[in-house]
């Protein structure tokens, strides 16, 4: 099972009381996220984030306050970048990070967030606050807290967790660090659409799905749809578009696009001219039989591309069957 963990460790010298709140913003694409991190204190005095090794600082995009300094600090042997405050009650920064989220399973995630912790012995936060905002396509399944209150991190299962729609929040008190880990699904149409497709199609192992964030792609070789020369669908053919229909059926989408592509073989019949014709007069066989079975045709298009978007060099036997084939592009609704 692979799982990335993304964590954002901050350290500072809490010795006394005080409250920690962690913001995290995910982009809809995942690859990216906002942190926005802040620390309030009864006391002022001399405050300091430590940031670590090697801090990249460009990352920070707003400090308060404005007094600051950036220095070197010590920290298990190790030097720290460290963000300064002279004297301040109240302090935070906002850091743009890029991420790299792998799935434990298809449309389904892991994140971890690390709220932070004090430094120094005896140390402890009032509150420990971590909020994990993600796109509105996403639903958390699961969460998790681990929580150091005597100098080691153990998981809380009576955790105070708060989650409104795609919105979690971790509520720790009197605790040195909080860790929050969630498990979330893709749950919009488009991520529905291609789990649909990909089970009516897991029986058929000459057909492949594939996925981006908005579409799902059907690649179905030619020669099990049409004999060589002609347009007309065949029986295993038929029985492939109507697994996707009923896939699809009831579904939301902007636009299922039939591309026909043939090999670089150059036909002349009575029929087809050329390439040209064959694959879009296959593309359009297929569309009409989507539309016989019970899909808008408005919903629909049907292109011939010949032999100019080939998937490997027609250099074989082998090569050449690859190319000819029928590409189904579902366009799915944008992501909110």
């Amino acid at each position: 099972m692979k799982k990335i963990i993304l964590s954002l460790l901050l350290l500072t010298n809490l010795f006394a009381e005080g409250t920690q709140e962690t913001l995290i913003f995910v982009s809809d694409d995942l690859k990216s996220l906002t942190k926005y991190k802040s620390i309030r204190h009864e006391n002022g005095g001399v405050k300091q984030f430590l940031l670590g090794e090697n801090f990249n600082k460009s990352t920070i995009t707003y400090i308060k306050p404005n007094k600051y300094e950036w220095k070197k600090d010590t920290f298990d042997d190790v030097q720290q970048d460290t963000l300064y405050f002279p004297d301040t009650t109240n302090y935070a920064y906002l850091q743009n990070l890029l991420i790299d989220i792998v799935k434990i399973k298809e449309e389904e995630y892991f994140l971890q967030i690390d709220g932070g912790e004090c430094v120094g012995e005896g140390c402890f936060n009032d509150e420990n606050i971590i909020s994990i905002v993600l796109p509105k396509r996403f639903k958390i399944t699961t969460a998790e807290s681990f929580e150091d209150t005597n100098g080691q991190y153990q998981h809380n299962k009576n955790a105070n967790f708060k989650l409104i729609e795609n919105t979690l929040t971790l509520y720790t008190t009197n605790v040195k660090g909080a860790i929050a880990k969630i498990w979330f699904i893709d749950n919009s149409e488009n991520a529905s659409i291609y789990k649909n497709v990909s089970n009516s199609m897991e029986n058929y192992s000459q057909v492949s799905v594939k996925k981006t964030d908005a579409q799902t792609k059907i690649i179905m070789p030619m020669d099990n749809l049409f004999s060589s020369g002609n347009a007309v669908m065949k029986k295993q053919g038929k029985e492939w578009l109507s697994a996707l229909f009923d896939a699809v059926k009831g579904k939301k989408y902007l636009e299922i696009r039939v591309e026909g592509h043939s090999d670089n073989i150059p036909i002349h019949n009575q029929k087809y001219a050329s390439n040209w014709e064959l694959s879009a007069a296959r593309a359009s066989d297929a569309v009409k039989y989507l539309i016989k079975k019970g899909i808008y045709q408005d919903k629909l298009a049907a292109v011939g591309y010949s032999s100019t978007r080939p998937l490997v060099k027609n250099n074989s036997v082998k090569s050449r069957a690859k190319n000819r084939r029928i590409e189904i592009t579902i366009v799915g609704q944008k992501a909110e």
